[in-house]
């Protein structure tokens, strides 16, 4: 799956997206997901001067990302609208080792339990096949407030 098609799954808008590729995916059990870290994005600016790291949130916010393509390409028929939106309720996290520019992030997600309107999952993020960071992540589906609102706006 290329980014275009990525970035018209995912809520997010550029620069907000963390994942390039989807390289493989096993509806409702898998997804294997791609980030090619570069030096010109605008992290590095002061992230850190003396030695650039790709900072931890953008890990976890790629981990979050696959997830929620797991979850939207599993129950795709649930999110034709575009009235959901995913809801992190917990984060279990631990960091190993950093990255740094010409890094290339795998994000392996697995699925634990899988529901239209919840899930758990487990991801791993690997450079060079060396395990940098893991996380399990639990979320939920709710009402997009926004879209909600919008048509009840009056001015």
């Amino acid at each position: 799956m290329s980014f275009d098609e990525i970035r018209n799954i995912l809520p997010q808008s550029f620069p907000f997206i963390y994942i390039d590729v989807v390289e493989k995916f096993d509806e409702g059990v898998c997804i294997v997901t791609r980030k090619n870290v570069s030096g010109g994005e605008h992290y590095v600016q002061g992230h850190f001067p003396n030695r650039v790291i790709y900072p931890g949130v953008y890990i976890i916010e790629g981990m979050a990302q696959s997830a929620i393509l797991l979850h939207k390409l599993t129950f795709i028929n649930d999110f034709e609208q575009g009235d959901k939106v995913h809801v992190l309720s917990e984060v279990n996290a631990k960091f190993l080792h950093s990255v740094a520019p010409g890094d290339t992030i795998h994000y392996e997600c697995n699925a634990i339990l899988l529901y239209s309107k919840t899930g758990m999952v487990e991801v791993k993020a690997l450079v060079r096949d060396k395990l940098i960071a893991k996380a399990e992540l639990k979320f939920a589906v709710v009402e997009n407030i926004n879209s909600a609102a919008k048509d009840k706006v009056t001015i």
